[in-house]
């Protein structure tokens, strides 16, 4: 199984004073995969950091210790155009487009699951109209 990480728990593991920060240290205790994300949701997660006085440097080096792998995402045409329409139809939300990245992900990846403290993630739905697998407090 494929568990993609978005920005809110990637952030508050590293954050020892955010609220999800106990939750999100459990929920890595429990994994045996690394987990999966992409170069939106590690830019959004360096905004935070940085903001916040974190030194970034963490991040890099759990990625870099095989905790977490980043898949790049733009890779084909199609892949933009299917994050395009996630972002136009969530508009009301709105979508990031680290979010529509990461349904796009889940998409190709049948039994993922995506670890989030977002509850858009409740509300989006696959190609297929089908609800995602997540992994939220």
């Amino acid at each position: 199984m494929n568990i993609f990480i978005d920005t809110g728990p990637l952030y508050a593991f590293f954050d020892q004073n955010d609220q999800h920060n106990r939750w999100t240290g459990e929920q890595f205790a429990k994994l045996t995969q690394p987990l999966i994300t992409c170069e939106a949701v590690i830019a959004e997660t360096v905004f935070l950091m940085l903001g916040t006085g974190i030194d970034p440097d963490k991040l890099f080096e759990f990625a870099q210790r095989e905790h977490l792998q980043i898949l790049p995402v733009l890779e084909k045409p199609e892949t933009l155009e299917r994050i395009r329409e996630i972002i136009n139809t969530y508009s009301n939300l709105p979508a990031s487009f680290a979010d529509a990245c990461l349904v796009h992900m889940t998409e190709n990846k049948p039994r993922s699951k995506i670890l989030t403290l977002d509850n858009h993630f409740t509300i989006y739905r696959t190609s297929e109209g089908k609800p995602l697998s997540l992994i939220f407090p």
